[in-house]
């Protein structure tokens, strides 16, 4: 083959090479990093996961506002809450589903039942005043009365004195969790799910709601 030609050909194969490599990427983009995402780990802690949903419009280069949805139902309404207490700055709203071991904001006892050592424990003041910047829904269906995973006994690895304290039923100690944010002059919204047990799939469309109206009001 005379170099000419053969230059030729290498040049041609070198960019089918380079439009399968773009449309593979285009591909790879289409699946993995736009629409509705893969679940993933954290890096800095496993045990938290995440998911996302990224606007198509995005590979074109459109700009869109970035929502991080803290929404958190029974274990992760624990921590939805607890971290709302300890970081309300870095909140524009936080959703409570069903947490059976609640925080309350009391100064008088020690965590995870009340808020007195928390200077000594994370370094950090309770700050009421961000807190009640923080819009807050709580939710809890008013047939999640099951108490058995919820009853806290001595000896059992979250056992401290007043564990039990803030009422017998999820919706009991959710009602407890209300009136000490209340209290603390944090705006709650309380959803009562009836008919409702222990069932997340039932509150979304309720948390949806929810923080639709404070990103409405946000932007207007």
């Amino acid at each position: 083959m005379q170099p000419g030609k053969r230059y030729r050909t290498e040049l041609v194969n070198e960019i089918k090479i380079a439009e399968l490599s773009e449309e593979a990427a285009s591909r790879a983009m289409a699946i993995y990093d736009l629409g509705p995402t893969a679940i993933f780990a954290s890096k800095a802690d496993p045990r938290f996961h995440y998911a996302m949903y990224v606007p198509p419009g995005v590979g074109k280069g459109e700009a869109v506002d970035l929502l991080i949805a803290v929404f958190g139902f029974s274990g992760g309404g624990h921590f939805a809450h607890r971290f709302a207490i300890l970081h309300p700055g870095k909140l524009w709203a936080a959703s409570v589903g069903a947490s059976g071991s609640v925080t309350l904001l009391d100064p008088e006892r020690d965590w995870w039942v009340g808020i007195r050592d928390l200077p000594e424990r994370f370094g950090i003041a309770f700050d009421p005043a961000a807190l009640a910047r923080v819009p807050v829904q709580m939710l809890v269906g008013d047939a999640d009365l099951e108490t058995w995973e919820i009853t806290h006994k001595p000896g059992g690895g979250y056992w401290m004195e007043g564990a039990n304290d803030a009422g017998r039923t999820r919706p009991e100690r959710l009602r407890a969790l209300a009136a000490s944010f209340e209290k603390a002059g944090v705006k709650v919204r309380f959803d009562l799910m009836p008919g409702v047990s222990h069932e997340r799939t039932k509150a979304l469309p309720l948390v949806r709601d929810f923080l639709a109206d404070v990103l409405a009001e946000r932007r207007g």
